[in-house]
């Protein structure tokens, strides 16, 4: 009687193509789930580093408009120092956003606003505002907006 062996380890090349079929059905499936899924994910990740940047100018604005109407409640005025005064707290603002690569100082605007009190003491209010450009054009988004704070202090020296 005569034994046949088969070696497993060597596919047929029926097999063999079969398997390469699969592969490269495989293949093409992933690249289309790449080529539907990478345009949102793209989406998803510039959306985010538009919002943080707003963040971060959003934050910086707040920090620069406290700054001044700090500045504004530890230093008085009178009626003849009063837009000396007014121009100081405009630049103590304008101070606190310098050397920060991503705001343009340019493109800020200051207000300052006082308010008698009881006491003899002001409410200094200072606006801060500044004009935020996106990267890019954005769907349902404006391309310019307004990032503001407002920031009241009462004079406290």
């Amino acid at each position: 009687m005569r034994r046949t062996t088969h070696n497993s380890a060597q596919p047929s090349a029926q097999s063999r193509a079969g398997t390469s079929a699969r592969r490269n059905r495989r293949r093409a499936a992933a690249a289309t789930e790449l080529a539907l899924t990478l345009p949102l994910l793209l989406l998803l990740a510039f959306g985010c580093v538009e919002m943080g940047r707003a963040v971060a100018i959003y934050a910086m604005v707040s920090c620069a408009a406290r700054t001044g109407a700090e500045y504004g409640a530890t230093h008085g005025y009178s009626s003849y120092t009063y837009s000396s005064w007014q121009s100081q707290v405009q630049q103590q603002v304008q101070n606190a956003v310098q050397g920060n690569p991503s705001l343009n100082s340019s493109l800020l605007s200051v207000s300052v606003d006082t308010t008698p009190e009881t006491g003899g003491f002001n409410l200094t209010t200072v606006t801060a505002n500044y004009q935020f450009s996106t990267i890019t054009q954005w769907p349902g988004i404006p391309h310019q907006f307004t990032i503001t704070h407002t920031v009241g202090m009462r004079r406290y020296r």
